[in-house]
């Protein structure tokens, strides 16, 4: 297929991904960027280019954690494109294909987060309307958050409302259907006015309301619909243009007439903030009872959740606007909210509910008033504390500062320190804050509290335990905590995973092997497969083998921590593999790892690379290695990832090269950042030693070496205690008293 040369010059297409009420879709690499991204052809009437430029700028300008980043504009003279991030995982309706059965629990999750996501395109300025919200349309990525996706451009609120241009039967309102519908009816009718005796030919929409229509882009073009439930139903354009309008191919034969081509009508219809809000409880609907919503008929039967969730549920899918939530924001209170009907909540509820009968039997009217009012501050204390908990799961997928979600902490752990919920927000806020260390330690305090039971969240505590450890490179522990975590819950393939990896890493490959068989019934990806198998292969020593299942793992995942660690082990792999050949192998490997991760994972692939050069640049005696090595550590600093060692390293192969004078500004560097250390200083002596070793003895001049000594000296003294000792210091010591000896000083 031809794409226009606007899109050609910065960005490889790979393949179309997508069609729907918003646009055409494809995925799509950026040249330069080397950067995975969604090209969205948008559908619309777009005659001021300006406005459509104005909404993009809007768009860009989200950042939410649960919406893709708009990344550009793009106009050609086939269409407007937008850009956005490439969003990896799986959609939620790829995950209903594959048979996954959503439990309540991860749905409330997904609602939680889709109403903050919504509740943030709705308090924009102007108001967002996304306008086509489906299992399609929502991705669930491989840290188990959901991206609502293909947010339209078109769905700016102006007015009243905002415009939509086609509908998805058993997600879209029924107002967006029945206003869709209206204008195909009309341009049947217009159809059947204008028809005659011509060569072109035109399919009439069927009396079948399921039918999916779908008007052409292009003049003479024809488009096909697949039979998916999941289909878009588009309106037709309102340009001048002529159209070809066509009918998704019925089971029975369609009349066919002829007819002249005809005008295009309609400027779309119009939604507000109430029909997100209907889309979003269909899709719940799907996730829990696995059926499509038939929005006509709307025999809702609802399946068997909470109360809590049964009464968000039927609100979100009123078939009355004015009886739904008004906004997400609404919507999101009453999901924060939706605890106060947890099982533990009703079953406290019921007991007192008893209590209180047996009460107004037992005693007096004054008495009862007193139960009464502590139970009902009970019932609101609970409340205030799933509250809590609730704010403490958003703060950590916001990345909500550590004193104020300590506070959420020490609140709700005071108010009730028995329950569980607390405790597992804290470990998982730290686990993503990589205090791996500070995890460790917490759940092993924790260990010794009397807590309740809570298989669950318990199983997901010790696998973060475990991955702290693992992280961490306590093996042996890290294997506890992943056997711990599966003695509470057995359905975790991730678990299975890095205690295979672990119990590899400690010389058990048998162990593992066993272990990988299980997870593979426990239902395991494929790209976990490939990972165990390359860990075994690799401690094998089949090397080879081992990267074939490496790279397996790079081409199979867009997940960044997988990826990060399938260039981590492929690099030990070739580091193995002990050849010079094997290390240039390797420098490509990273090189192509560097260019795939984003930045925030980079950091041990530039630190692999450039020891890939050193041990090049030792084992050739080439320069160029040693310089390719420090261009590195100029990335390094330049990325704000550098240490002392960073720049010690640089100075040394700086003067390995006999370039002293770019190993003094380096040295210099080190001197800027780390003042107070004493290594600056024994780099800056040994570089001014090396410096006047090279002179005349006439003009030599040894008071900035002693300087530099006596400053490193201090700071040793100061820095090192114990039984600790500095060969590079003792040898600095030994050239000292070589230099004084010699008379250098006097």
């Amino acid at each position: 297929m031809e794409y226009p040369k606007e899109l050609t010059n910065t960005y490889e297409i790979y393949e179309q991904i997508g069609e729907g009420g918003g646009g055409t879709v494809y995925r799509a690499l950026h040249k330069r960027l080397q950067k995975t991204v969604v090209l969205k052809k948008i559908i619309g009437n777009y005659t001021n280019i300006q406005d459509c430029r104005t909404e993009v700028d809007i768009l860009k300008n989200l950042r939410n954690s649960y919406l893709p980043q708009v990344l550009d504009f793009i106009e050609s003279p086939e269409g407007i494109y937008t850009v956005m991030d490439f969003i990896p995982g799986k959609s939620l309706k790829q995950m209903m294909d594959e048979g996954h059965k959503f439990k309540e629990k991860e749905v409330l999750k997904y609602t939680r987060q889709l109403c903050e996501a919504l509740d943030y395109l709705h308090s924009q300025n102007p108001p967002i309307i996304h306008g086509d919200i489906k299992p399609a349309n929502i991705m669930v990525t491989p840290e188990g958050n959901v991206c609502l996706i293909d947010f339209n451009i078109s769905g700016f609120l102006e007015g009243k409302g905002a415009r939509a241009f086609g509908y998805t039967p058993g997600f879209s309102s029924p107002e967006q259907v029945e206003g869709c519908e209206a204008i195909l009816k009309r341009l049947a009718e217009q159809t059947a006015m204008l028809k005659r005796d011509t060569e072109d030919k035109m399919v009439l929409p069927p009396q079948d309301d399921d039918s999916t229509v779908l008007l052409s882009e292009d003049d003479d073009s024809t488009v096909l619909l697949s039979q998916d439930e999941d289909e878009t139903v588009l309106l037709p354009a309102s340009d001048d243009e002529d159209k070809t309008v066509l009918q998704k191919k019925p089971e029975n034969p369609v009349q066919t007439i002829p007819e002249s081509k005809i005008a295009a009508i309609g400027e779309g219809i119009i939604i507000d903030k109430r029909s997100d809000i209907f889309s979003l409880g269909a899709t719940l609907y799907t996730l829990l009872t696995g059926k499509i919503l038939n929005v006509k008929e709307m025999n809702i039967e609802l399946p068997e959740i909470s109360d809590g969730f049964w009464i968000i549920l039927s609100k979100s899918l009123e078939r009355k606007p004015d009886n739904r939530y008004p906004d997400a924001g609404k919507m999101l209170k009453a999901v924060l909210q939706v605890h106060k009907k947890s099982r533990r909540y009703r079953k406290l509820l019921h007991q007192q509910q008893i209590a209180s009968m047996l009460i107004i039997f037992l005693i007096a009217a004054g008495v009862f008033f007193i139960i009464e009012g502590r139970r009902t501050m009970e019932l609101e204390r609970q409340e205030s504390y799933f509250v809590l908990v609730a704010q403490m799961e958003a703060g950590v997928q916001s990345a909500m500062g550590q004193e104020e979600f300590e506070q959420l902490y020490t609140t709700a752990t005071e108010m009730y320190p028995a329950y569980f919920e607390a405790y597992y927000e804290m470990a998982y806020y730290l686990f993503q804050n990589g205090e791996y260390e500070s995890l460790v330690q917490y759940v092993e305090e924790l260990n010794r509290m009397p807590l309740d039971k809570n298989d669950e969240l318990r199983s997901n505590m010790y696998y973060l335990y475990g991955e702290s450890l693992f992280r961490l490179e306590d093996y042996q522990k890290a294997v506890n905590g992943y056997r711990t975590s599966l003695m509470y819950q057995q359905e975790n393939p991730s678990v299975y995973r890095d205690y295979a990896i672990s119990l590899v890493y400690l010389d058990r490959v048998e162990d593992a092997s066993e272990v990988l068989e299980e997870a593979i019934s426990a239902g395991m990806d494929q790209v976990d497969v490939y990972m165990v198998n390359g860990e075994i292969e690799r401690m094998n020593g089949n090397y080879q083998e081992a990267l074939v299942n490496i790279k397996n793992v790079s081409v199979g995942t867009e997940d960044e921590y997988l990826l990060q660690r399938a260039y981590i082990m492929g690099s030990k792999t070739y580091e193995d593999m002990n050849t010079n050949e094997a290390l240039e192998q390797d420098v490509e490997w990273l090189q192509e790892g560097l260019a795939r991760l984003t930045m925030n994972n980079r950091l041990l692939l530039y630190q692999r690379l450039a020891q890939d050069y050193i041990t090049l640049g030792e084992n050739t005696s080439e320069n160029e290695y040693y310089a390719a090595a420090v261009d590195v550590f100029r990335q390094i600093t330049e990325i704000g990832w550098d240490t002392y060692m960073t720049y010690n390293n640089a100075v040394i192969l700086c003067m390995r090269m006999g370039d002293l004078e770019q190993a003094e500004r380096w040295a210099l560097e080190m001197q800027d950042h780390y003042p107070e250390h004493y290594v600056t200083y024994v780099r800056l002596a040994y570089l001014e030693l090396e410096k006047q070793n090279q002179k005349e003895n006439s003009d030599r001049d040894y008071a900035d070496f002693d300087r530099y000594y006596q400053e490193a000296k201090t700071h040793y003294e100061d820095q090192v205690s114990g039984n600790v000792t500095d060969a590079e210091m003792q040898q600095l010591e030994i050239s000292r008293q070589q230099v004084a000896d010699g008379g250098w000083f006097e």
